[in-house]
């Protein structure tokens, strides 16, 4: 357990210093913020579907999160991501393709980049976790799924840049058809006893 004292000494020292880097104890103020002037076409989709919250109590942080909706866009673009930088063939990038399309049949999901700075607290996994995810879309809430992201920390922080290696990656499962949201705003909260916060996704293209 990280003692609170020694994460709000942490959080003065890199006030007075340098800028806070994203997920370090004491906020995840460049964490939240849009990388906003990128000429990179897959940051831009990226930032354009992603958002994030913190809850302070004091000087320190609660827990702080940024969230990408993966939506068709976002699923699109981390594909192409993958083919890149794996040299997929054209047979093996239609493979991922049609993976990707059954999922999203199936289910939306959400990759989070989670920070809290009690260990025991980061739980969203456990059958006793203190957390709840949910999205709301079309006047409906779903609650959502979380597993632990299965990628190395290097091909997430290559999909997703905002993600550090202070913080817990996690993919929050909802049981709706992607195309469900595309069109639709999204409220994603997540909620328990350190406190609630919620995001708006917008799944839409913008020009």
């Amino acid at each position: 357990m990280r003692n609170p004292l020694l994460v709000a000494s942490c959080c003065l020292a890199a006030a007075c210093a340098t800028p806070e880097k994203a997920g370090e104890p004491g906020g995840a103020v460049q964490m939240l913020e849009k990388g906003g002037g990128t000429v990179d076409p897959y940051l831009k989709v990226i930032e354009q579907f992603s958002e994030g919250d913190a809850d302070y109590e004091s000087f320190y942080n609660q827990f702080a999160y940024r969230a990408t909706l993966v939506n068709a866009p976002v699923r699109e673009a981390t594909l192409l991501r993958e083919a890149d930088y794996f040299k997929w063939d054209p047979s093996q990038l239609a493979a991922e393709r049609e993976k990707a399309a059954q999922k999203m049949e199936r289910s939306t999901e959400v990759f989070m980049s989670f920070f809290t700075p009690e260990r025991r607290n980061d739980n969203l996994v456990d059958g006793k976790s203190i957390w709840r995810v949910y999205l709301d879309v079309g006047g409906k809430r779903y609650q959502g799924r979380p597993k632990r992201a299965k990628k190395l920390f290097a091909e997430l922080n290559a999909l997703f840049p905002y993600h550090t290696r202070w913080n817990t990656p996690y993919v929050i499962e909802f049981a709706l058809p992607t195309a469900a949201i595309e069109g639709q705003i999204s409220k994603l909260t997540v909620t328990g006893p350190l406190g609630t916060k919620d995001v708006r996704f917008e799944s839409t293209v913008s020009p």
